[in-house]
Formats: structure tokens, sequence, C-alpha cells
């Protein structure tokens, strides 16, 4: 009874903060979309302000990563140029962790024809303090979207009820068909028109079984389905579809 009582004081306390956490993902997510690259690390120099437009200072430093929570992972251990370019009216203004041997997460894109060439995706936000769960976080997010993001897709036609070695089958676009497995298929409708990403994988097997098999053995492709969304067209993708009904 006393394990199951901390279960359940752990599990009152945890819920709460995995929902909050699930929200504020989504805000995470917003940051890292803007961004090329965020990095973590300390500024080595006492950064000049330069100020081309009032209330706009821009901010060189020379900028020692420890951490690359998003993108080329090779930038670890160096030290890069980077533009800071922020909001401010006055000393008041001046962010604190923009100064000699401060430590930070910066939030950075690709300006071409710049330099240096690594700039700050945003004047409010370019700038944050360097909490570890925050770094994490990012990680761990911009992990998922990458993963996401390489993750294969196709549009076609679903078709259920089928005798084959995956549960449902995608008559593709301008193509043939090929498997399709997920749970998440299970409330779409048979001959729904769809759009789907997940991930291909292949299966030997042996088709030697088949009376008049046309070659003993074959291979099945299948897409492992991550995501499901009904559209109106052929080679439609769900933004396409929704912006086409707006």
């Amino acid at each position: 009874m006393k394990h199951l009582a901390l279960v359940t004081l752990f599990c009152a306390v945890m819920l709460p903060l995995v929902a909050v956490a699930d929200l504020s993902d989504d805000t995470l997510r917003f940051y890292l979309s803007r961004s090329d690259v965020v990095v973590q690390g300390t500024i080595l120099n006492e950064p000049p302000g330069e100020i081309e437009e009032v209330g706009v200072p821009d901010y060189l430093c020379e900028f020692k990563v420890s951490e690359v929570l998003k993108g080329d992972p090779t930038l670890k251990g160096a030290a890069v140029r980077v533009r800071i370019v922020r909001f401010e009216m006055g000393k008041e203004d001046h962010h604190p962790l923009i100064s000699k041997g401060a430590e930070a997460i910066l939030f950075l894109k690709e300006q071409e024809n710049s330099v240096p060439s690594l700039e700050t995706a945003d004047f409010w936000f370019g700038v944050q303090h360097p909490f570890p769960w925050l770094a994490r976080s990012l990680k761990r997010l911009a992990r998922e979207t990458a993963r996401d993001e390489a993750r294969d897709e196709l549009t076609g036609v679903l078709k259920k009820n089928v005798k084959a070695l995956s549960a449902y089958l995608l008559e593709i676009d301008g193509m043939q068909s090929i498997g399709l497995r997920g749970d998440i298929l299970k409330k779409v409708p048979d001959g729904a028109r769809i759009w789907v990403k997940g991930e291909l994988h292949s299966l030997l097997y042996d088709n030697s079984d088949n009376p008049t098999p046309a070659v003993p053995t074959q291979w099945h492709l299948y897409i492992d389905v991550k995501q499901c969304k009904t559209v109106s067209a052929p080679f439609q993708r769900p933004d396409e579809s929704e912006s086409r009904n707006k």
C-alpha cells in the first residue's frame, strides 16, 4: 500500500508538469523553426555595439560553442563570429548576457552575403539564459523535428480488407500500391483519399506457398504511418488542401 501511495503521489505531481511541458514544447518548436542554428556557449569579447538604426544596436561577438542544440554538430568547440541584433532604446534595455564571459543560448540564422554570416534569429528571443532544462528540451525537440522531416510521404487512396502482408494498401497517385501499417489508419474510411507520412520499411518474404507465384521470393514495401490527413485531390499535401479551402 505504501508503494501504491507513493506512485499515486508521483503521478499526481508529474502529470500536470507533463501537460505544461507539452504546451511549452510548442513555443520552443516555434523558436527552433525560426533558427538555422542554436548553440550554447560563452561570449569571448566585450561586444562593441554598432548602431546603424536608432534603437537597433548590432553586437559583434566571438562566441565559443560548448554545445550545439540545433544545426552543424562540428561547431561544438569552435569559436564563431556572430551578430546579435536587439531592440534597445537605453541602458535599461541592454541584455545582461551580452558581455564578455557571459554564458548564453543563441538562436541564429544564416545570412547570405553578410559578415558574420550568423545573426540572431529574433530581436527579442535571440539570446536566452542557458538553463540546463531549456537546453535539453531544445536538443530533444530539434532531433524530433529532424526525424519527422526525414520521413517519407505519399498520397493516394486507402484500401482496407486486402489480402496482403500489411493491413492496408495505398493506391499511390500516379503509381502502383504500397503497404501501410499503423493504428492511426483504423478510423480512416476505406476509399478515402489521404496523405501519409511515416517510415519506409522493406520485408523479404517467401512467396512459394502461392500456387502460381510470379516470383518465389519477393520484397514487400510498406510505410509505418505516423501522420495521416485526408486531402481532396491527388498529390496534395494537407497544408495545400487547407489553404485552398480558406
